[in-house]
């Protein structure tokens, strides 16, 4: 956990670029010493350096009754944790997707319960055959693939080809029986675009998702939050970096128009 960042309620746009008020957690039924309590819990992490740093925001009917930041957005250059600190989204994306399969269910142009060889023809093979959408959805396909993209490479990189390329290494258990957190399976959902999917339902999935991102203020669009996180000198010099992972690659730095810390 050291170099992991870890966050409750983080987002890119501060509490004032999100639109909702700000309250005092008692009048939204919630107690300040018990909210400060459960900060604590981050702030201690990030002194026992079992993390470096987290915005911590919470909200409740509508109104923002916490919005912290603790610890560091830049270990190597030590520049504190910013409210608006912009973070990398890797797993956020997976409730977007689910909600997208989820609203094409509820229009009948899919089911959960359908053979995922029913839309991709890669998988119409008897190691990957059984496995249906909804254990794409719980982690449940029996899919073991450790990567994004393997090795060899095929360039250029396309999700499209990789997700071929699942299909054909298909499932390790039987689907349904074992639960894996796992990427492979909600690429394999993302797969949408420029695919050999039924035309029934190609390309449906990014207008699924503009309509939920529009109705009722649920989502928004991303272009929309782009242009809200303009930053002071450029858009790279808000993300967090928490520095080089246990055995891993160093995060990427500031960018050369960044002020240095003293």
């Amino acid at each position: 956990m050291r170099a992991l960042l870890i966050f409750l309620f983080a987002f890119a746009a501060s509490a004032a670029d999100s639109g909702l008020p700000a309250a005092a957690p008692e009048d939204v039924g919630m107690n300040q010493a018990v909210l400060r309590s459960g900060l604590s819990l981050f702030e201690g992490a990030v002194a026992r350096d079992e993390m470096r740093g987290a915005v911590v925001l919470v909200a409740r009917k509508g109104r923002v009754v916490l919005h912290e930041a603790v610890g560091l957005r830049d270990y190597e250059h030590k520049l504190p944790m910013e409210r608006g600190t912009l973070f990398r989204m890797a797993s956020n994306t997976k409730p977007v997707t689910a909600t997208a399969i989820l609203m094409l269910a509820e229009e009948g142009k899919l089911s959960v319960d359908d053979n995922v060889r029913k839309y991709l023809p890669s998988f119409d093979n008897y190691r990957a055959g059984s496995i249906k959408i909804r254990h794409l959805l719980s982690h449940t396909s029996g899919l073991r693939i450790p990567v994004i993209f393997f090795k060899p490479y095929v360039l250029p990189p396309a999700l499209q080809t990789e997700v071929d390329r699942f299909g054909v290494v298909g499932a390790e258990e039987t689907p349904g029986e074992t639960y894996s957190y796992n990427n492979p399976g909600f690429n394999t959902l993302r797969r949408h675009r420029r695919s050999r999917l039924r035309p029934r339902t190609e390309g449906v999935l990014p207008r699924a998702y503009l309509r939920a991102a529009r109705h009722e203020g649920e989502l928004q669009p991303l272009n929309r939050m782009r242009r809200k996180t303009a930053c002071r000198w450029c858009t790279a010099s808000r993300r967090a970096n928490p520095g080089r992972r246990s055995g891993g690659p160093a995060m990427s730095g500031l960018p050369s128009c960044a002020p240095q810390a003293a």
